[in-house]
């Protein structure tokens, strides 16, 4: 495995910094706030609903353990940035246009007796607030050479908690596989809150950088 910082000058026409964002202002259309009643087909994005969240690849689960309203706009809010991010990439007329970002772990539901570590990633997701994507081509297999540049496109224009650019090798054959994972605060009912915007990079679930993004290659 060979490995190098790749710049996070890197930009193109459709990188579009946003240093001045400061909050969320969710769109009228989509604010889960105006929905009556929280399901997995409320809609909280273009082309993106709860449902885009519910699981992942082979791990579909449902809202039918969360039984509160109040719990499921909740997760709702927190998903929102979420769907936001998710619908940019997948509406783009420029670098992902022919790529399609997909859900591998969303909302996660607790075995009976397992126990979460406070605030660890899947403690995170059974709230809607960490959820891990992965870039797709046009021929349906996983482009992990462009999720470095999903990571500095995602630094670069989204407000977040933490960001991280995660690379494992745990697959049978030992190929390289690459996801982000992105985690949001959250979010109260005036989505007006603060964004700790981390970054960190991780090999086989062992942190490589903290501060920058660092592109491993096979």
């Amino acid at each position: 495995m060979s490995a190098y910082l790749k710049s996070e000058s890197v930009s193109n026409d459709y990188f579009t910094p946003n240093p001045g964002q400061k909050q969320i202002i969710p769109d009228p259309l989509y604010n889960p706030n105006s929905v009556p009643f929280i399901s997995a087909g409320t809609k909280l994005a273009k082309g993106v609903t709860i449902g885009k969240f519910l699981g992942g690849v082979g791990e579909r689960t449902t809202l039918n353990h969360i039984q509160l309203q109040s719990e499921r706009l909740q997760i709702a809010r927190n998903l929102y940035p979420q769907a936001a991010a998710m619908s940019r990439v997948n509406n783009s007329s420029g670098k992902f246009r022919n790529h399609r970002l997909i859900v591998i772990e969303g909302l996660y539901e607790k075995g009976e007796n397992e126990q979460l570590t406070e605030n660890g990633l899947n403690d995170l997701a059974t709230k809607g607030r960490a959820v891990v994507y992965q870039l797709i081509d046009e021929q349906g297999a996983p482009d992990h050479a462009m999720m470095f540049d999903l990571a500095v496109y995602w630094k670069d224009t989204l407000l977040y908690d933490k960001l991280i650019l995660d690379y494992d090798r745990f697959a049978p054959d030992g190929h390289l596989e690459c996801h982000v994972i992105l985690v949001m605060p959250e979010m109260p009912e005036s989505f007006n809150t603060r964004y700790k915007k981390e970054l960190s990079t991780t090999f086989n679930g062992n942190v490589q950088t903290n501060g920058e993004l660092l592109e491993i290659l096979a």
